[in-house]
C-alpha cells in the first residue's frame, strides 16, 4: 500500500508540474526526455550498488548480534529493485508514445493529445519515483551504517 501511495503522490506532483510548465510555456519536459534513459539507468546502477551495500551491512550486523533475521528488510530491498526494473521497461513504452508521430489519417489521431499528455505524466512520475526511492535507500543506508558502527 505504501508503494501505491508514493506513486500516487508522484503522479499528482507530475500533473502539477506539467500544468505549471504549460501555463508558462516551458519546454522542460523536452529537456528531461533527451537525457531521461541515461539518468534513469545511472540512478538504477547507483541504487543496485547501494542495495548491495545495505544487504552486506545487514549480514554483518546479523552476524554480530547472533544471527538476527533481516530477511524482511532484504526482501523489501529486492522488491524495490524489481519495481525499478519494471519502471525502466515502462519508460521505454512511454518514450515511444511521447515521441510518436501520429498521422492525421491514423485511427488514434483524435487521442494523440491524450497519449502525449499521459506519456509526459508517466515519464515525469517515473523520474520523481526514482528520486524518491533513491532518497529512501539513502536514508536506509545511513541508518544501517549507524547501527553497524
Amino acid at each position: 500500500m505504501s508503494y501505491a501511495k508514493d506513486i500516487s503522490l508522484c503522479i499528482v506532483v507530475s500533473v502539477i508540474l506539467i500544468f505549471i510548465a504549460d501555463q508558462i510555456n516551458s519546454n522542460f519536459l523536452d529537456s528531461i526526455v533527451n537525457s531521461f534513459m541515461e539518468v534513469v539507468f545511472a540512478v538504477f546502477a547507483v541504487n543496485i550498488a547501494s542495495t548491495a551495500l545495505v544487504a552486506q551491512i545487514l549480514n554483518k550486523i546479523s552476524d554480530k548480534v547472533g544471527g538476527a533475521n533481516f530477511d524482511k528488510s532484504k526482501s523489501v530491498l529486492m522488491r524495490e529493485l524489481k519495481i525499478q526494473a519494471f519502471m525502466i521497461a515502462a519508460s521505454i513504452i512511454l518514450l515511444i508514445m511521447y515521441n510518436a508521430d501520429i498521422k492525421p489519417d491514423s485511427a488514434i489521431y483524435p487521442h494523440s493529445g491524450n497519449i502525449k499528455y499521459c506519456s509526459e505524466v508517466g515519464i515525469l512520475t517515473i523520474l520523481l519515483y526514482f528520486i524518491w526511492l533513491t532518497h529512501d535507500l539513502g536514508k536506509s543506508l545511513f541508518e544501517v551504517l549507524k547501527a553497524d558502527a
